[in-house]
């Protein structure tokens, strides 16, 4: 649908290209009313992103995420063209709450601001045959409230989803969590419900939930906004300014060295490396009786490397929200003879670093244990879930 009226200019109209702002949010009211009243306000199309599903006897239905990127490319190419492909169009799309950013930015280019600077006759005349030879991602934004926030990292329900990889059960609480880590601009809402009496630790004020969304995405703007005017009006300002910082999640960030650990707030970042291999029993047990129960602080999000002896050499990514933890495989070729038994980012309030730090150590394989060698570490204790690829099929 193509907006009627516009209150301020578009910063993206002076790009040669076409321009796509995403915008995600768990609360589809909230989500729908801001994509709405964004196009609006810029005199953008706006387009809804909907899920793809497909019938499943054992769960009732499945997102197709291959499905839903294409029918979304699909409604790219509808609604350019319904105009003159000659004059950019900026594109404010609604994506569905089950869809991640990293489903479908792949549908997009990135902006070179080199590009804007060169002759209109130098722009390559076959670049308008695809979706992603010729819209620009220009901003990806997230929006929720400080209950929001909370009730998503405590989700424990899972979504079944169907892709290039086969079917799969992907943690709600860490979709929720993509969305805000892979935001470059995060909108946090007064609006929405108070959060339940048993709600964690970000649900104790915005200020906190704002602290801890600047943890999770460093280098997203954080809008703490009182009102949707408010929000829409610093959206404008930051449409204008610089280039998309999307897809660098904090724990990325922090594994990489680039932003040392830091508090705010009592919001920690904690990095934790160990070179030898995890005994995957007493980490399980770690998990259990000392992390889960809140006993070292309130752990919201951890992610890294990790290389459980029964398993080696293969590697595993941690990928932790809430109470929702996953280990599964990763090409250990990139990282052929580096010593890897951990390498962990963990965000959360109030965390005990010197508890955490020596609880993971004891997880770690023993003199004897690691002395013994790979062929005793495959009869290890393992109550972790089996993997399902082979070593060929992990990419």
């Amino acid at each position: 649908m193509l907006s009627q009226r516009s209150h301020l200019p578009n910063p993206l109209a002076e790009r040669r290209a076409h321009s796509a702002v995403l915008v995600f949010g768990r609360d589809r009211m909230l989500r729908t009313r801001l994509a709405q009243e964004l196009a609006e306000t810029i005199g953008a199309d706006h387009l809804a992103a909907q899920a793809v599903t497909e019938p499943c006897a054992e769960v009732g239905e499945r997102v197709d995420l291959d499905g839903s990127a294409t029918a979304l490319a699909r409604s790219l190419d509808e609604a350019l063209e319904r105009h003159d492909t000659n004059a950019p169009r900026t594109l404010v799309i609604d994506v569905d709450e089950r869809l991640r950013p990293l489903d479908i930015v792949g549908l997009f280019t990135r902006h070179d601001p080199l590009a804007d600077a060169q002759p209109a006759r130098a722009m390559n005349p076959d670049a308008a045959e695809a979706p992603d030879a010729r819209v620009e991602l220009a901003r990806i934004i997230t929006v929720t409230t400080p209950a929001a926030v909370a009730r998503a990292i405590a989700d424990e329900d899972y979504l079944p989803v169907t892709g290039h990889h086969g079917d799969a059960l992907h943690a709600q609480a860490v979709i929720a969590v993509n969305q805000l880590e892979g935001a470059d601009h995060l909108v946090l809402s007064a609006s929405g419900s108070r959060p339940e009496a048993s709600a964690p630790a970000p649900a104790d004020g915005p200020r906190r939930s704002e602290h801890l969304l600047q943890a999770l995405a460093p280098l997203a703007s954080v809008d703490a906004a009182t009102s949707l005017p408010d929000a829409l009006h610093r959206i404008h300002t930051q449409l204008g300014h610089g280039s998309l910082h999307a897809a660098h999640p904090g724990w990325a960030i922090g594994l990489s060295g680039e932003i040392l650990e830091s508090k705010r707030d009592d919001v920690d970042t904690i990095r934790v490396t160990i070179e030898r291999p995890i005994h995957p029993n007493r980490l399980v047990r770690f998990l259990n009786r000392r992390l889960e129960t809140g006993e070292l602080g309130y752990v919201a999000r951890s992610s890294g490397m990790c290389r459980l002896a029964s398993r080696s050499p293969r590697l595993a990514h941690w990928d932790h929200v809430g109470s929702m933890i996953a280990f599964e495989p990763i090409d250990h070729e990139a990282f052929d003879g580096e010593l890897i038994g951990l390498d962990l980012n963990l965000i959360g309030i109030d965390l005990d670093e010197d508890g955490i730090r020596a609880g993971l150590a004891e997880t770690a394989l023993s003199d004897a244990e690691f002395l013994a060698g790979e062929v005793l570490w495959q009869h290890l204790a393992d109550p972790l879930p089996e993997w399902e690829h082979s070593p060929d099929d992990v990419h």
